[in-house]
């Protein structure tokens, strides 16, 4: 079997796609300063995640960064 050799550039497109992330956020009523209620999706996986603190999207970008590459 062929082994294929990505050129650099899109080797490191790659790599910074499966570190990315859309995060929506919603406006709260009454906010404290740990609140963040929102949605966010890992680019490269698709997986989804609600949160409703600022730790619950770091706790979701930090397991599925890399996902999906």
């Amino acid at each position: 079997m062929e082994r294929t050799v990505l050129p650099a550039a899109l080797a490191q497109a790659l790599q910074a796609a499966a570190r990315s992330f859309v995060v929506q956020l919603c406006d709260p009523a009454d906010p404290t300063p740990a609140q963040a209620i929102g949605r966010v999706e890992n680019v490269a996986s698709g997986e989804v995640a609600y949160f409703y603190t600022m730790q619950e999207l770091g706790e979701f970008m930090r397991r599925t960064a890399g996902a999906g590459g």
